[in-house]
């Protein structure tokens, strides 16, 4: 499974964020003031708009996989579990979409709102982290998590992984590497982006551009409210 060249994603996915609560939004005078910058802006911004490429991109990366005979995996999500296996913290890390072909070979197709956001290293390490974390025994995990620069006061509750995507899982990071990344080295995985348009030389681009796709996310916020 080689790269591809540009390609242009029809997106029929619902273009929106995951929805929001909105209680007390239509009286709040910053609401009222600039509807956009309350709803996207600022540190803590109310809307996840990356979600929306995402959410848009989804139907047409299962076109993608059926027609090259692939399995794809959507928001694969590694986490951490404590003795009894249950989830600590949030997700360790996430791929959008994970694209499985024969002999082990890979592609992971990582969702951005900024074409400038993407940074192979940077989505290089986190594929990384599903091949090589190790997967026991609690004092190898808390070692990689401690390397990780995690804070040991929380890497001591820490003993193992699990692994979940949408519509499958929760597995043991373990048997997840048995039965998808086995054959797999981190040299041989291609990675790409899909993003708005326009067309861009590299990776996938949906027909929707940056500004359409925050227009109709927060149209449809607005419409909740």
């Amino acid at each position: 499974m080689g790269g591809s060249p540009a390609s242009l994603v029809r997106p029929r996915g619902l273009m929106a964020a995951r929805a929001p609560h909105t209680e007390g939004w239509a009286t709040d005078p910053a609401f009222r003031a600039n509807p956009t910058a309350f709803l996207i802006g600022g540190r803590t911004a109310k809307v996840k708009i990356g979600d929306a490429v995402e959410a848009a991109a989804s139907p047409a990366m299962q076109e993608l996989a059926t027609a090259q005979g692939l399995q794809l995996l959507k928001n694969v999500r590694l986490m951490m579990t404590d003795a009894s296996g249950n989830i600590v913290g949030g997700d360790a890390q996430e791929l959008d979409f994970l694209f499985l072909g024969p002999a082990g070979s890979i592609k992971y197709v990582s969702a951005k709102l900024d074409p400038a956001e993407f940074r192979m290293g940077r989505e290089k390490a986190k594929v990384e982290k599903f091949l090589l974390a190790p997967s026991s025994p609690p004092a190898d995990v808390q070692a990689y998590l401690l390397r990780q620069r995690l804070d040991p006061r929380f890497v001591r509750k820490i003993e193992g992984f699990t692994v979940t995507w949408d519509g499958g899982g929760p597995v043991p990071l373990a048997a997840f590497q048995a039965t998808y990344l086995s054959r797999s080295v981190v040299s041989s995985i291609v990675i790409e982006s899909v993003t708005p348009g326009p067309d861009r030389a590299v990776g996938y681009q949906l027909r929707a551009s940056r500004k359409q796709l925050i227009d109709e996310v927060i149209r449809r916020v607005m419409a909740r409210i």
